[in-house]
């Protein structure tokens, strides 16, 4: 078992192994013995790992919660419609009507929605209870669980309305990986090379090496993978917890990215609108002469085989008007009066942040840009 220290606010631990640790587990339970543990999940994951993680709570009560699961899409797309306010009310209401209170502890057990709500429930539910993370698909196990990021989306922003609330340890367990169809490896797989862009070479490097196939089957390789990946968000969230610095380094590729995610409805899923994104970012980082020709290369040539496999013309056709842009930049978190603050990358291993960018710049850009893929 590998293990991740963050000195946060609230410090805490992750745990990266094949398998949940029972020992360690129990020993984060302990303390709410005499109390019941609530768990929320949805139901893919509870109909594939309910009984697992059971086996481990004979000596505890519970309490679980699925939020429902839409089999139609079968991809992560399929909970982001569900995180909404209307999804928060019903954690609310199940911790009310099973008599949680602050000393309870809560479970979030699944991908990066469940994440993300459950964290903004204990945030935010009796002022603030524990809760701790086993996510379950590679996304959330290298991007959304770590850190403290909670929330949900509201009047067609994303993550615009949410707490930063530390969970007391996250386990993250290969073994859960195992259900993952191919594009739900893929997203995950976005954050891998997102982590190795802006901060560590050696990792690229190893993903170079095995592709993701093998990663699927490998899994020893894998877990060096995310271990390395989760060393890169917890080094810089321990430098700037809060994201008034450094942590928006963790958005690169991402004012792209929300923005094809919001135009889409979400039908192009995070790890996929984030590829884009990457890519798009590249091309600004290039054009703007804050990156070379060869490491721009390198990493545009990385990015093709997997943004060929999934076109996006359809929404970039609907993009190329100045006013949508503009109106979906609006939305951006990192938007300000004097421009928005965007993410370039400097060289293979190194990001920085570029303040006050104008709309008519990335507008430029994003033509230029589209005028490459059409």
């Amino acid at each position: 078992m590998k293990e991740i220290r963050l000195q946060t606010s609230s410090p805490y631990t992750l745990y990266l192994a094949k398998d949940l640790d029972k020992t360690t587990l129990q020993s984060y339970l302990k303390p709410y013995q005499s109390s019941t543990i609530f768990i929320v999940t949805d139901n893919k994951v509870a109909s594939l790992y309910k009984d697992k993680l059971t086996s481990y709570l004979k000596d505890y009560q519970v309490q679980w919660h699925s939020l429902p699961y839409n089999e139609t899409k079968q991809d992560l797309v399929s909970m982001e419609e569900y995180k909404t306010i209307d999804s928060i009310l019903s954690i609310y209401q199940f911790l009310a009507e099973h008599k949680a209170h602050r000393k309870s502890l809560l479970i979030a057990f699944g991908g990066g929605v469940i994440g993300d709500l459950t964290g903004f429930a204990a945030a935010t539910y009796m002022r603030g209870i524990d809760y701790l993370q086993i996510p379950t698909t590679l996304l959330s196990q290298v991007d959304s669980s770590i850190g403290g990021k909670t929330g949900f989306n509201f009047a067609n922003g994303k993550n615009n309305i949410g707490a930063f609330k530390q969970p007391i340890a996250t386990f993250i367990a290969t073994t859960f990986l195992q259900s993952l169809d191919a594009k739900q490896w893929l997203y995950g797989y976005s954050e891998l090379l997102k982590h190795a862009f802006i901060a560590k070479p050696s990792l690229f490097h190893l993903l170079q090496n095995f592709s993701l196939a093998t990663l699927q089957k490998d899994e020893d390789t894998l877990l060096d993978a995310l271990y390395e990946s989760c060393s890169v968000k917890a080094t810089i969230v321990m430098q700037d917890e809060k994201e008034s610095s450094v942590r928006a380094l963790l958005n690169f590729g991402h004012t792209l990215g929300h923005l094809l995610e919001e135009h889409s409805d979400y039908a192009i899923a995070h790890g996929l609108s984030v590829l884009w994104g990457m890519d798009f970012a590249l091309f600004f980082s290039y054009t703007q002469k804050y990156l070379n020709e060869a490491d721009y290369q390198l990493l545009h040539s990385y990015l093709q085989p997997f943004l060929s496999a999934n076109p996006i013309k359809e929404y970039t056709a609907q993009m190329n008007n100045k006013e949508t842009f503009a109106h979906l930049l609006e939305k951006d978190k990192k938007n300000t009066a004097s421009g928005l603050t965007f993410i370039v990358l400097n060289q293979l291993g190194k990001a920085s942040l570029l303040h006050n960018v104008s709309l008519d710049l990335l507008w430029q850009t994003w033509q230029k840009y589209v005028a490459t893929i059409a």
